[in-house]
């Protein structure tokens, strides 16, 4: 859960340590720290304040100052720690099997194991989209792939991949409508990343919207 500045008194020095990064679909003001990682996607600056992601700030100019840390030393501490974290990057049946093995209560769901689907995140899978703005992260899924690949959004927390020889199974257009109907029926306020689908060229290394 976000939490306001002023709701958090104990972060008058900089803990590197807790430093993430988390995507966002608005740019904001120039209140907090935020860069542009493709059209209609930010990347925002946040500070851990339970440990475990449960509450959080972003990182504002008025905290920038109190820290009299540098803008660009907290990036690379932000980066630093999700590299230490590790990417999460499996086929989506395998992931639903190790959901089912963690929440009991999803036992009985079916799996579509045949699904050419990826999930890209990170270990926690929390704010787990943001890997993508770490070095190497595209280019090495493309490799595992052998191809570009869509990438659809499905919260803050993950990106759905699709290679692009597997591209038969879902026209854009499919695509495009499920992300708009998931996003209005299914994705919280606070974990809503795009509306938008987006692509990796292989060979270009560039990852960009699809137009439609």
């Amino acid at each position: 859960m976000e939490q306001s500045f002023e709701q958090i008194a104990a972060l008058e020095v900089c803990d590197s340590k807790k430093l993430f990064t988390r995507l966002s679909s608005e740019e904001g003001s120039d209140k907090y720290l935020s860069r542009k990682v493709a059209p209609c996607i930010f990347e925002n600056i946040c500070v851990c304040v339970d440990g475990v992601y449960d509450t959080y700030v972003r990182v504002s100019q008025e905290l920038l100052k109190i820290w009299g840390t540098p803008e660009e030393e907290l990036w690379k501490s932000a980066e630093n720690n999700a590299m230490q974290e590790g990417i999460y990057f499996n086929s989506l049946g395998k992931t639903l099997d190790e959901i089912q093995e963690d929440y009991p209560e999803y036992k009985n769901e079916p799996v579509n194991s045949l699904s050419p689907l990826f999930i890209l995140s990170n270990k926690s899978k929390k704010f787990g989209a943001s890997v993508i703005t770490l070095p190497g992260v595209l280019e090495k899924v493309a490799e595992r792939l052998d191809d570009s690949f869509l990438c659809i959004p499905s919260s803050i927390h993950e990106w759905l991949i699709l290679r692009d020889k597997d591209g038969e199974y879902f026209s854009q257009d499919e695509i495009r409508h499920t992300i708009l109907e998931v996003n209005s029926s299914c994705v919280d306020e606070g974990e809503f990343l795009s509306n938008n689908l987006y692509h990796y060229d292989r060979m270009r290394k560039k990852f960009e919207i699809v137009d439609e």
